[in-house]
């Protein structure tokens, strides 16, 4: 017995027997690998292009949440110290679009800056203003910078017919609120 088990495995098949057990699908692995290439890179690209987009709006809203932060501290100082909490609205507005223009690169970049907004509410009496973009009643002094820019898309330039940028909303709101 052990004599004929170490003959089976000294013996050789002849070259088309082994074919025919293979059932002639030799090589089949590596044409399906190279079909599905293209659509894996595709694929690739794409998810490199979304994280690009969910980097440039992160970075987008920061901005907007600084800019908005840097005009919430420009207080009138003349009714401060009457203990009126009221903002200066020219300086504070100047101060917000200075801090998003300083911290996007315009135009030469991957985001094209198409407006910005900055509304400053100032609540007097019982009249509370309400913020054009959440519909939110305001108690307190409020800053609220909205930035709207073009992002453009490295891939989508290969493809006739598709839009060449993504357009990205921001929008943050900052506010003084008086000690309880």
């Amino acid at each position: 017995m052990y004599e004929g088990t170490v003959h089976r495995l000294n013996s050789r098949t002849p070259p088309s027997k082994r074919q025919h057990k293979l059932g002639g699908e030799g090589g089949a692995a590596l044409v399906l690998t190279m079909l599905m290439l293209p659509v894996l890179l595709l694929l690739l690209s794409g998810l490199i292009a979304i994280a690009q987009l969910f980097t440039v709006r992160a970075h987008l809203h920061a901005v907007a949440d600084m800019a908005a932060l840097a005009a919430v501290q420009e207080l009138d100082l003349e009714r401060l110290a009457d203990g009126e909490v009221i903002l200066d609205e020219a300086a504070a507005r100047a101060r917000a679009l200075e801090a998003v223009q300083s911290n996007v690169v315009p135009g030469g970049g991957a985001v094209l800056i198409s407006s910005i907004e900055v509304s400053v509410y100032n609540p007097t009496g019982r009249k509370r203003p309400v913020d054009k973009i959440s519909g939110e009643k305001l108690r307190w002094p409020t800053v609220c910078v909205s930035i709207e820019a073009a992002a453009r898309v490295s891939w989508l330039l290969a493809v006739p017919g598709l839009p060449k940028t993504v357009t990205i909303r921001v929008h943050t709101d900052a506010a003084v609120v008086r000690k309880p």
